[in-house]
């Protein structure tokens, strides 16, 4: 009847249809309805007991219809319709009873005849036409537990065998091929003659199903079903045709040919000849031989390895099997280690002897290089190496496929795995074939997930392929589902790419300081971050850069942070070895903390102050101490040991104040207590400098220079200079309170208060130059007042005028008569000409001195030597031009040496000749210089003594400064 109309009947019609259905035979009873007649009330007793009925009632009558109708399957109710309500409950609980008593099903033999559905089998195939069904009952009850007789066969049928299945009928297709054939019992010395029946049947069964032809193709080239020579069966794909192969290759004794009567029966039939082809059974030949013979997996052995592969390399020359093979069969392949076991290519590696592009055996232990017993000549090294590459055997180290046969105990290759055993194919019959698991290709770096490496080997190998470009290629699972070969991207499971997962979640990495690490706790090795951390934080080890394609996969840290500095520092206390070599590192570490708000931000400042409370800092001794321990001058030249180490930080006032908030004791100008030897109230300077208050005024305003500006800014200078008391010493010395560290100072200002020492000899008169300014509110002029120091009205406005002045407001009459300094001295008053040529000579000598280290291969730096834009005087010598200003520096020339030695040198430059000269003076300044650079192994300080300025070829004499200790 038609599904439509397949509703319950009481008398007339109802709407109710039995499970979704309704039933494919119309049921008509006094069931109790609603009140509107179309439902069935479903808890109703009277209702479960007519259901209870039906299945009894209905099989009892198809007991007696199926002899005379072939075609009773089709109107057989299904075995449950559910258990959604009362009423399907009952029906399948009494129709499992019905189905387990009532022998409803006709035999084949005789229709007549019926048997219950668990004792029937049904040979959807007919191969019991074949191999008769007396060995098919037989090799179904030894395999299945089943107790079949021949007598139990009953029709095939195609629309409703899976009805009959659901019943409990034995169904045996072409999914139970391969266990029929794998049952040597039932094929135990089977003759030809059946064989060849069993071919013939299975060809026509292929020609008449086409809608299943790929389907039992598929089943067929792994079953054994063909006789071979030696009288056993075997699968098309472990045959080959009969031919005289064998008496040329001793290896291929293991080769199995076709049985010679099969073979025969098949030239016969060409058809049947090129269908057992296309299922796999093959002409043999070096080809395929290898691809079906050597490259099983239990073929080569430790014995017969070496042999075995230089066939396959002789083979190579003369086929180039790379190109007739494909490397699903090479794969497979195993090879020799030095140690004698066997492994797959892709976990080997070419040892020194092969000459790898990247050779790691010296670095590297473990059993994993190739033997060297394969290439007995060493002409052939070079063919050998790119002969066992092709195989896949690593010949350097970058991204590569890696075979995995357990997932490792890795979360995602598990979570993959399960993914993969949850899929399935449907076969033509509707059978799903879930898939097994075989193996993972993986695209990642070799020997990490199999090998335990080294931190050496992890640098060697994360260096080789950081530094190249970011590749990601597909990974994929493989196994079998029934009878089919199945592979899964991991993509298709909807999981990532292996390699983006394992930088994140599972490798671990190298670093500087000697641990292996995950990413997130790594920092990448840039030059800046190196150069801060290096030894002391775990900086990823590599021995190149990382290649910026990685940037989005590999998620190393790459911001130091407060916490970094400060373990940093921490270590450096630590580390007494390096004390020289960390200095920088200290000075830049402190610049960073001031960069990062440390000195701004509360919780920064307490995160700061907290540390100080438990670490060192370093000392200008070369010690790390306490930072309460440790004080810092702003004054230069004081030397306790005590002093704090800084450095040259770029921002050096604010790094002091990092120092101060670690509880160093920082002394300022407000801490120093000066004390005079024989001081005196002098006016000399200060009529001096009241004598040049016109030009004074015009540098202290520079381009802001205006009348009104101009009188004002003159009127504050005289004021200052009225109410200042100069006083000339004897010795100037200074003190922080700590009795042991003083220093002896040229100068020393306050407020209305100058003091000095020395005479005002313009020879003399360099030491004053920079307190003046200083006090003067002028800083940085140096140059402008010694000019004025020493010239007359006339020098004065000539110097303004080509440094950029506007000199319209200088005013000439309040220069003293004498215009200068000069008369002031008493008995030195050299004229314009010797100073001029007092100075060229001092040029001339620097110049000299500093071309002579070049030419030697250092780099000097000598202030004195300018540019066009910014000079004094020109001078020509040895035929080139050198702009020259004056140097205001405590040295002349500095340069590096190769040992990082900083030396200064001060050059003492005269045209006389050697034998002429009696005396050389040394300044105060000269002695300081030697006293300080004693004190720092890190630096020198020498005097350049030149003869002979002008002559030809000068004499250099070099005199090392040291202060004699006791």
């Amino acid at each position: 009847m038609d599904k439509k109309d397949a509703v319950i009947y009481t008398y007339l019609p109802t709407s109710f249809k039995f499970g979704n259905e309704g039933f494919p035979f119309l049921v008509n009873a006094n069931f109790i309805t609603d009140a509107g007649r179309q439902q069935l009330h479903k808890d109703s007793e009277w209702n479960k007991l007519i259901f209870s009925k039906i299945p009894s009632e209905y099989l009892n009558w198809m007991k007696e219809l199926s002899s005379t109708f072939s075609n009773y399957y089709e109107v057989l109710p299904k075995k449950s319709y559910g258990n959604n309500n009362a009423l399907e409950e009952t029906f399948a609980s009494e129709m499992v009873k019905a189905i387990n008593d009532i022998a409803f099903i006709p035999r084949a033999n005789n229709t007549k005849s019926k048997v219950l559905a668990s004792s029937a089998v049904m040979d959807k195939m007919g191969i019991s036409e074949a191999i008769s069904k007396n060995l098919l009952t037989t090799h179904i009850n030894r395999t299945y537990n089943k107790n079949f007789s021949e007598k139990d066969f009953i029709n095939p049928v195609w629309k409703g065998f899976k009805l009959l299945e659901d019943y409990g009928v034995f169904i045996f297709d072409k999914q139970k091929l391969k266990a029929l054939f794998e049952d040597k019992n039932t094929f135990d010395n089977i003759d030809p003659c059946l064989d060849v029946k069993l071919i013939d049947f299975l060809f026509e069964y292929y020609l008449q199903n086409r809608s299943e032809q790929e389907e039992l193709i598929t089943v067929l080239q792994d079953t054994s079903f063909l006789l071979y020579e030696e009288g056993n069966l075997s699968s098309p794909h472990d045959l080959f045709f009969p031919s005289q192969y064998k008496e040329h290759n001793e290896f291929a004794e293991d080769a199995v040919f076709l049985h010679d009567a099969v073979n025969e029966h098949l030239e016969k039939n060409k058809q049947e000849f090129n269908w057992i082809s296309q299922l796999g059974v093959e002409e043999l030949s070096d080809i395929t031989f290898i691809q079906n013979v050597i490259c099983k997996s239990d073929y080569i052995t430790e014995d017969n390895s070496i042999e075995v592969t230089r066939f396959l390399f002789e083979s190579n020359l003369k086929h180039n099997i790379f190109d007739e093979i494909e490397d699903y069969y090479l794969s497979r392949l195993k090879f020799l280690t030095k140690h004698g076991t066997l492994e797959y290519a892709s976990d080997l590696y070419l040892g020194s002897k092969y000459k790898p592009e990247t050779d790691i055996e010296p670095c590297f232990g473990e059993d994993i290089f190739v033997s060297e017993d394969y290439c007995e000549d060493e002409d052939n090294i070079s063919e050998w190496n790119l002969f066992l590459s092709k195989l896949g055997i690593n010949n350097t180290l970058e991204l590569r496929y890696i075979r995995l046969d357990e997932t490792e105990d890795i979360k995602l290759l598990k979570d993959v795995k399960e993914k993969f055993g949850k899929e399935y194919n449907v076969g033509s019959w509707g059978t799903h074939f879930y898939y097994s698991f075989k193996y993972l290709y993986v695209f990642y770096a070799p020997f990490v997930l199999k090998n335990e490496c080294s931190n050496d080997l992890l640098t060697i190998i994360w260096s080789n392929i950081f530094s190249k470009p970011f590749e990601c290629n597909e990974d994929k699972v493989y196994g079998t589902a029934g009878f089919w070969q199945e592979s899964r991207s991991f993509a298709d499971l909807k999981e990532v790419n292996f390699i983006e997962w394992a930088l994140d979640n599972y490798q671990l990495f190298p670093t500087t300081d000697g641990r292996c690490l995950p990413s997130n706790q790594v920092l990448c090795n840039t030059d800046d971050i190196k150069s801060i951390a290096d030894k002391y934080l775990p900086v990823i080890n590599l021995t190149n850069s990382i290649h910026e394609s990685w940037n989005e996969v590999l998620h190393l840290r790459n911001i130091l942070q407060i916490e970094d500095y400060l373990t940093i520092l921490t270590e450096i206390s630590n580390d007494e070895d390096s004390v020289e070599q960390n200095k920088e590192r200290i000075s830049k570490i402190y610049q960073r903390l001031v960069d990062l708000d440390c000195l701004t931000s509360s919780t920064k400042t307490q995160q700061i102050k907290e540390w100080s409370k438990s670490n060192k800092i370093l000392s200008k001794d070369g010690i790390f101490k306490s930072p309460k321990d440790l004080s810092h001058v702003t004054l230069d030249g004081f030397s306790s040991d005590n002093h704090v180490y800084i450095g040259s930080p770029s921002n050096r006032e604010k790094v002091i104040s990092l120092l101060s908030l670690m509880g160093v004791r920082v002394i300022t100008e407000r801490n120093i207590k000066p004390s005079f030897k024989d001081q005196k109230e002098a006016r000399e300077l200060k009529d001096i400098l009241k004598s040049i208050i016109s030009p004074l005024t015009i540098v202290a305003l520079g381009d802001k220079i205006g009348e009104t500006s101009y009188k004002e800014k003159k009127q504050d200078l005289l004021s200052l200079l009225n109410n200042t008391h100069f006083y000339h010493c004897e010795e100037i010395r200074l003190t922080y309170g700590n009795n042991n560290d003083t220093i002896e100072k040229n100068t020393y200002g306050k407020k209305n208060e100058f003091y000095y020492t020395g005479s005002l000899r313009p020879a003399s008169i360099e030491p004053l130059l920079t307190p003046l300014c200083k006090y003067l509110n002028i800083k940085g002029k140096e140059r402008e007042l010694f000019i004025m120091l020493i010239e007359n009205y006339e020098g004065i406005r000539q110097n303004l005028e080509d440094k950029g002045y506007n000199t319209s407001l200088l005013e000439e009459d309040k220069q003293q008569d004498s215009g200068n300094i000069q008369v002031s001295l008493g008995g030195y008053n050299p004229s314009i000409s010797d100073q001029e040529r007092n100075t060229r000579t001092g040029f001339k000598g620097e110049i000299l001195v500093y071309e002579k280290l070049v030419a030697m291969g250092y780099s000097p730096v000598c202030p004195t030597i300018s540019t066009e834009e910014d000079y004094e005087q020109k001078i020509s010598l040895n035929g080139k031009n050198y702009f020259c200003k004056s140097n205001y520096e405590k040295y002349d020339i500095s340069f590096i040496t190769k040992n990082g030695i900083k030396v200064y040198l001060e050059v003492k430059a005269t045209t006389r000749d050697k034998s002429s000269q009696e005396n050389m003076p040394i300044s105060y300044r000269e002695l300081s210089m030697i006293e300080e650079c004693d004190m720092d192994d890190s630096c020198s300080y020498m005097i350049v003594r030149v003869f002979g300025i002008d002559k030809e070829k000068q004499d250099y004499y070099i005199l090392s400064g040291h202060l004699l200790k006791d």
